[in-house]
């Protein structure tokens, strides 16, 4: 049998296989194994690591921005669809309260609204602050506006007059007769008893 021989440089293990062809062919092999195991060493965890991270950026930041779309297209969709029951309602009570035959006054907010109670003051110091125009009737959204015009709308409009908002009808009297009347007839002309609760709850827990 031939003797086998280790070539130079090359470290892994030697087969006493046969002629010097057949063992350089594992000394080949060898070196092929040797230099996989040095590239695996030079792979670190922290490599690894950072590798991963750039590869779930962008799903995080495309997550965001699915977040992000979904709560602008709610928002968008619920303020469509407040105009729209706004509009629908405010044209029924139009309607309604033409059959009366008095002056009316379109108002697109009903003053008595709460999120608009809450927003109103904010929204008067812009518009006062920034001087921007707008129509004559929108003083009546003003809370207070009683005391802003006084009688001019009287005035203007007749004794008796209507607010039509999408949440109602509000009626302006000024006249002493038709007043005793609506007192005295509490059948025909019904008070709003929740927001009649709602003063005297807070009254309860103000002086409590």
């Amino acid at each position: 049998m031939v003797m086998s021989r280790r070539c130079a440089g090359i470290t892994g293990f030697a087969m006493d296989c046969g002629p010097c062809g057949e063992e350089e062919r594992y000394d080949t092999m060898n070196l092929r194994l040797a230099r996989y195991t040095r590239a695996r060493a030079t792979i670190r965890p922290s490599s690894i690591d950072s590798i991963t991270q750039r590869f779930h950026q962008p799903t995080t930041a495309s997550h965001s921005l699915t977040m992000f779309l979904l709560l602008a297209s709610s928002l968008l969709l619920w303020v469509v669809f407040y105009a729209t029951w706004s509009a629908v309602t405010l044209e029924q009570n139009y309607r309604r309260a033409s059959t009366m035959g008095i002056p009316l006054v379109r108002v697109p907010v009903d003053p008595l609204n709460i999120p608009w109670q809450v927003v109103e003051p904010h929204f008067w110091t812009l518009i006062d602050y920034l001087h921007l125009p707008l129509p004559r009737n929108s003083v009546l959204l003003r809370r207070g506006w009683h005391f802003h015009v006084k009688a001019d709308m009287h005035e203007e409009m007749g004794t008796v007059w209507a607010i039509v908002t999408p949440g109602g009808i509000h009626l302006n009297v000024c006249d002493a007769e038709a007043l005793r009347e609506i007192f005295a007839r509490r059948g025909d002309f019904v008070r709003p008893r929740e927001f009649y609760s709602m003063c005297t709850e807070r009254c309860l827990v103000f002086f409590n």
